[in-house]
């Protein structure tokens, strides 16, 4: 049967290229054969054309049948919609969440619809592709009604992009590097000798000593400590000698910028009276640099109270363009249709900005010892969601069973995905210069993010607003204010709750529904 339609488009110049065979049921009876074939619902057929139609499904059976009898009926839902119902199918995948819909490709022949799909290599284990390839198609076949074929093509990472992309960070790097080194010399002023004679006028943060033999290091003084030097001892020493060489005095102190030390140790010279030394006071130290066990520490040899200026903060700017993760643009199964009528917000709050409402998850609950491992976000303009983002992050350790448990996202799901270090580029890029939206995340997901961005020099500075707060605010009624309650609350749907992009999408829907329906 599945020949049928190739013989009409072959016969018609391709005029019913867009048909599908719903249905084909024979009569005994009646000696008949009923075709029942579907169309976009932005087709139209004239009367000439369903008579040419039938027709040619008449000489396709010829002398086998006594009569052929031809229904059309619109399909519910246009190409553009199955395509994306495709997509929603295969994305709900576990083992799938790797494929972006880039990867994700159509054809079709006959009846048949053909899905491609490509996956890196080793993403996949080769035994379990025939199996999730039947699921797929068995699943596409049950909720849209469609003949429906999965094929899967294994595809290598380009070596040569991910090189020329860690060459242009590291030449990036380089020059943050620089500019931190900069920022990091302040002037001095107000110079308060305690001990010896401040020759200069710029010093060198605390905590920032790099490879300077002489330095200047300015910082708040914390602690001053009396110390006695504790030399080896030999047999054949004289006594008088030991007891001369246990009596000698130093001075350790400590400077402190922020959470930022360097280490500093004096040893006063004979007849030079020690100071009583004011702590929590600005103090500039001269001296050389040593290094014990790692850390180094300053000898000095002057030191006074002074004045500094705070050092600049020193943070990277958005990359010129995407790397490892791109945004695709995100189309509704409202916004696909031709016929739908296209709501606009009169909302100033939703035309005045942009929004990128996001989602994590983590592999726990502690800021510094859990990772991230999955972002979800979408891009909100004049009040539709336009564009999405969306990536695994490896978090190069194993995940918890109780994280997993809860987000169903394992070490195999992420083993080739991008690392926290090149992800968070791109999602600065994606949120620049748009308030920043999420649910009860100001004190978890926020927080993991600025931890993350800080130590790459990233300043998510952006507005921030929290679905949370505004459905407390304005939503009356509902049992609590959990994320899936709410939804539920103002029939917004939520697919698949604790996986980021799916929690992601679902709080922008209600964003913008709690906008549009209480402000």
């Amino acid at each position: 049967m599945e020949k049928i339609l190739e013989y009409i488009n072959k016969n018609s110049g391709n005029k019913f290229k867009d048909l599908l065979l719903f249905d084909a049921v024979y009569s005994r009876t009646n000696d008949a054969i009923n075709l029942t074939f579907k169309y976009p619902k932005e087709l139209k057929f004239s009367s000439e054309e369903k008579n040419q139609l039938k027709e040619l499904c008449s000489q396709y059976f010829g002398n086998l049948v006594h009569s052929v009898l031809v229904n059309l009926k619109v399909n519910t839902i246009s190409m553009i919609e199955f395509k994306d119902d495709v997509k929603r199918i295969i994305k709900s995948k576990p083992e799938l969440a790797i494929v972006t819909e880039n990867d994700i490709s159509f054809d079709f022949e006959n009846d048949t619809t053909i899905v491609s799909i490509n996956y890196p290599k080793n993403a996949l284990s080769e035994s379990v592709i025939p199996q999730i390839s039947q699921e797929l198609a068995e699943q596409i076949g049950q909720e849209l009604n469609a003949n429906c074929s999965v094929n899967f093509n294994q595809v290598e990472v380009s070596n040569e992009n991910i090189l020329e992309l860690r060459k242009e960070k590291i030449i990036e790097d380089n020059k943050i590097y620089e500019a931190m080194l900069d920022a990091q010399v302040v002037k001095i002023s107000n110079i308060q000798p305690i001990v010896g004679e401040i020759k200069s006028d710029t010093a060198i943060i605390a905590g920032c000593l790099g490879g300077e033999f002489n330095a200047t290091v300015v910082g708040v003084i914390t602690d001053f400590t009396q110390r006695e030097t504790k030399p080896k001892q030999t047999e054949n020493a004289v006594e008088e000698d030991k007891e001369k060489k246990q009596t000698k005095t130093f001075y350790t102190f400590t400077l402190t910028h922020n959470a930022d030390t360097t280490r500093c140790v004096w040893f006063p010279l004979k007849n030079v009276e020690v100071p009583q030394i004011e702590l929590n006071r600005a103090v500039v130290v001269e001296g050389t640099v040593s290094e014990f066990k790692g850390e180094k520490s300053v000898k000095v040899k002057s030191f006074a109270y002074c004045n500094f200026e705070e050092p600049k903060e020193v943070w990277r700017s958005a990359p010129s363009e995407y790397r490892f993760v791109k945004p695709e643009k995100y189309e509704s199964f409202e916004q696909a249709s031709l016929f739908a009528v296209e709501k606009k917000t009169d909302k100033e709050y939703l035309l005045n900005n942009t929004f990128v409402v996001y989602d994590l998850e983590t592999t726990g609950i502690s800021f510094d010892h859990c990772k991230i491992i999955d972002i979800g976000a979408f891009k909100i303009v004049d009040g539709k969601i336009v564009e999405k983002f969306s990536t695994f992050v490896n978090p190069e350790c194993p995940i918890p069973e109780e994280a997993s448990a809860v987000n169903h996202i394992t070490d195999q799901m992420v083993a080739n995905s991008p690392t926290i270090e090149n992800v968070l580029p791109d999602f600065y890029k994606f949120c620049e210069g748009s308030t920043i939206v999420g649910y009860n995340n100001i004190g978890f997901d926020d927080i993991f993010i600025r931890n993350e961005a800080k130590k790459l020099r990233y300043n998510f500075s952006n507005k921030h607003d929290d679905v949370f707060v505004l459905a407390r605010k304005y939503v009356r009624g509902a049992r609590n204010y959990k994320l899936g309650t709410i939804c539920e609350f103002e029939n917004v749907q939520l697919i698949d709750a604790h996986r980021a992009t799916n929690d992601a999408l679902a709080t922008a829907k209600l964003f913008i529904k709690i906008i549009e329906k209480y402000t």
